[in-house]
């Protein structure tokens, strides 16, 4: 049995539906959270610079985003260096999770998809620049969230605080899951 953050949860849930003879069972403990933690999710169409003042205004500390995903204006054959360049940055490289920078041949554009780890003030302002000065344009981004510390024992409260933004669709425990086989 291994306690999982929300955040593994969906790679885990997709690996057990591809196991047929495995019976599958709800593995939310909904009386189990991680302490101090939440998980919010933003509307589509929010930059992330709107999500990130609305998490400083309340002195939060972000751990984690995911689905904030960008173009590129660059040629195709500038992949290898974006990819090196972006990699090299502390918060987009973690624990062997790289940033995503791939070529989509369809639309023709460098679409990057980065896992941010540990955005503090100083990195948050960091992006910010690199976005600038890559040039890198905010796609319609639809499934965008991150994983903040919140003080343990206010979860409750600072979840009903976080739903009266506008920009904040949802927002969560971060439930611990139980799987076993």
């Amino acid at each position: 049995m291994k306690n999982l953050s929300l955040f593994f949860l969906l790679l885990i849930f997709i690996s057990l539906v591809a196991c047929e003879d495995e019976e599958i069972t709800n593995p939310f403990l909904i009386d189990q959270y991680v302490k101090g933690e939440l998980v919010v999710g933003f509307v589509p169409q929010t930059e992330i610079n709107s999500a990130f003042e609305l998490m400083n205004k309340f002195n939060f500390y972000i751990d984690h985003i995911y689905g904030f995903e960008y173009y590129s204006p660059w040629s195709p054959d500038s992949l290898e260096y974006l990819t090196q360049y972006l990699t090299s940055l502390s918060y987009l490289n973690h624990q062997g999770f790289g940033p995503g920078v791939f070529y989509n041949e369809l639309e023709n554009k460098i679409i990057i998809m980065p896992y941010f780890y540990g955005m503090n003030l100083i990195n948050q302002l960091d992006w910010l620049n690199q976005v600038d000065n890559l040039e890198l344009i905010d796609s319609d981004t639809s499934f965008a969230h991150m994983l903040i510390k919140v003080p343990v024992g206010e979860e409750i409260s600072w979840i009903e605080e976080l739903e009266k933004s506008e920009i904040v669709e949802w927002v969560e425990l971060n439930y611990i899951a139980q799987i076993t086989h």
